[in-house]
């Protein structure tokens, strides 16, 4: 059995590479806004890495253009069942049977990252995704387990 990554689900994605050339190509040679691609890629992620950080603290981020909202939601199962619990792999793979989260510590909720789109007015906007980075995910998971947290039941 093979337990590798899989396939990008997202076959052409749109990359910071993508946006770079799309943003460097009407900037005049002697414009300030004329930076290296190293320059741009370090801007980004210090704005994504407050973002980030904003979001995990309990706070919304408005997109601009209308493009709807970003924030860390908390929702409770309905049942405690497979379908609806997520796998403990390690104790899965060590005792040989399916063992389920029930998240003991944050009183059974389950937390994600969540981009709502009902204020979003583009066209085909469920074709669209936002997808944070794993250390983002392990930082949320580190806080929820330390238990000072406070974000929103949807």
């Amino acid at each position: 059995m093979f337990f590798g990554r899989g396939k990008n689900k997202a076959v052409n994605p749109y990359t910071l590479k993508d946006i770079y050339k799309d943003y460097i190509k009407d900037k005049e040679e002697n414009s300030p806004y004329n930076i290296s691609y190293n320059t741009f890629v370090s801007l980004c992620t210090e704005f994504y890495k407050g973002i980030a950080e904003h979001l995990l603290d309990g706070g919304i981020y408005f997109m601009p253009y209308r493009m709807g909202n970003v924030s860390v939601i908390k929702k409770k199962p309905k049942k405690m069942d497979k379908f609806s619990l997520s796998p403990d792999w390690k104790n899965t793979v060590d005792y040989n049977k399916l063992v389920l989260h029930t998240n003991d510590h944050s009183n059974y909720y389950k937390f994600r990252f969540h981009w709502s789109k009902t204020d979003c007015y583009v066209k085909n906007k469920s074709k669209y995704r936002l997808v944070f980075t794993r250390a983002n995910k392990r930082e949320l998971a580190q806080r929820v387990k330390s238990g000072n947290y406070e974000y929103f039941e949807l």
